[in-house]
């Protein structure tokens, strides 16, 4: 009777979990999906240079991902999600946070927080997308065996996304997208440096997010 009990009372936790995690991805999803088209309108062709654009992009694709198997899981009783979706949530929820990160410390302080976080498309995609995103990791979704080498995901990302637009901005063959890291008016040798204290940054960030990860308890297949 002890052990039906527990069972039960752990199944209702389960499905709680599950509940929270639809709830809090379709906020995502609607909340970046508003985000993207307002940069859009913005940036023009444009858009898809500046960090929390594609970062979005690729959370509203993760989150969209996980509502639907979340969905899929409360119809069928069933408490089985892919462990690729949770990956792909911990590695867009890594990109969010340091695109937050990022606006906290450097840009915040220079442009103004109420621009920086709350005007416009920022609101969505600097703010609301990366608490919401944190919080669903941290407390609602499936924990499959993350390593301690994901946290890695973000920093090869950074990496990738720094050695396309960097060159391409400093020889002129895109606009800035961030005033701040005006890579133009500095030596090349300074330019790297912050870029490997960013990426250490970075790597530190991936692995709290990683740690946050750790204590959520839905299952996956």
């Amino acid at each position: 009777m002890g052990n039906s009990i527990q069972e039960y009372a752990g199944y209702v936790a389960e499905r709680s979990r599950t509940v929270g995690a639809l709830i809090c991805n379709s906020a995502l999803v609607l909340f970046t999906g508003i985000g993207l088209i307002m940069e859009v309108v913005k940036y023009h062709s444009n858009t898809f240079i500046l960090y929390e654009s594609l970062s979005g992009a690729l959370a509203l694709v993760s989150a969209a991902l996980l509502v639907g198997y979340c969905a899929r899981a409360l119809r069928n009783a069933s408490r089985s999600i892919p462990p690729f979706v949770r990956a792909l949530r911990y590695i867009t929820t890594c990109l969010l946070v340091i695109n937050f990160a990022t606006i906290v410390m450097f840009v915040g302080p220079q442009e103004g927080y109420i621009k920086a976080l709350f005007a416009g498309p920022a609101l969505f995609l600097n703010f609301l997308s990366p608490v919401l995103a944190f919080s669903s990791l941290a407390i609602f979704e499936p924990n499959p065996a993350l390593r301690f080498r994901d946290s890695w995901w973000g920093v090869l990302i950074n990496t990738i996304y720094g050695g396309v637009v960097f060159p391409l901005v400093y020889f002129g063959y895109l606009p800035n997208p961030y005033p701040v890291f005006d890579v133009s008016t500095h030596e090349v040798w300074l330019d790297i440096l912050v870029g490997f204290l960013l990426l250490a940054v970075t790597f530190l960030l991936d692995w709290m997010v990683y740690l946050s990860g750790k204590g959520t308890a839905l299952k996956t297949e």
